[in-house]
């Protein structure tokens, strides 16, 4: 009877342990199966994590890129300013130029012109100065016809006196 207790004892004693184990057993796969499962997390943590640094990146590079188009395009602009700022200078210059060459032509003219009447001055003196001289010839001659004319009188006369005188 005491060898039935004890075997029974033992029995007992054997099976809490066998229970003792499972129970560590599945205590453990527990813990396993939380490590897993906090690790997918860890790692699905890592993938958002590095998806957003990825978005970052882009978002940067994409601003960043937008900001040289912007440099580009002021740049651009600015060289189209100053090309229209010398196309301008030049149209001026010619402007000022051709202004230049008409200001030239018409004193050219203002000179010929008053070279002209100068001219004709010149000749209207030259011939007021010839009608001069021939009106004088002319009165010098008329002089000179008339002083014959009265020496031949004169002549006449006495040859008349000297014919009486006879």
């Amino acid at each position: 009877m005491e060898k039935e207790k004890e075997k029974k004892k033992k029995k007992k004693k054997e099976m809490e342990m066998e229970k003792e184990k499972e129970k560590k057993k599945k205590k453990e796969k527990e813990k396993e199966k939380k490590k897993k499962k906090e690790m997918e997390m860890e790692m699905e943590k890592e993938k958002e994590n590095k998806k957003e640094k990825k978005k970052k990146e882009k978002k940067k590079k994409k601003k960043k890129e937008m900001e040289m188009e912007k440099e580009k395009e002021k740049k651009k602009k600015k060289e189209m300013e100053m090309e229209m700022e010398k196309e301008k200078k030049k149209k001026k210059k010619k402007e000022m130029e051709m202004e230049k060459e008409k200001e030239k032509k018409k004193k050219e003219k203002e000179k010929k012109k008053k070279k002209k009447e100068m001219e004709m001055e010149m000749e209207k003196e030259k011939e007021k100065k010839k009608k001069k001289k021939k009106k004088k010839e002319k009165k010098k001659k008329k002089k000179k016809e008339m002083e014959m004319e009265k020496e031949k009188e004169k002549k006449k006369k006495k040859e008349k006196e000297m014919e009486k005188e006879k």
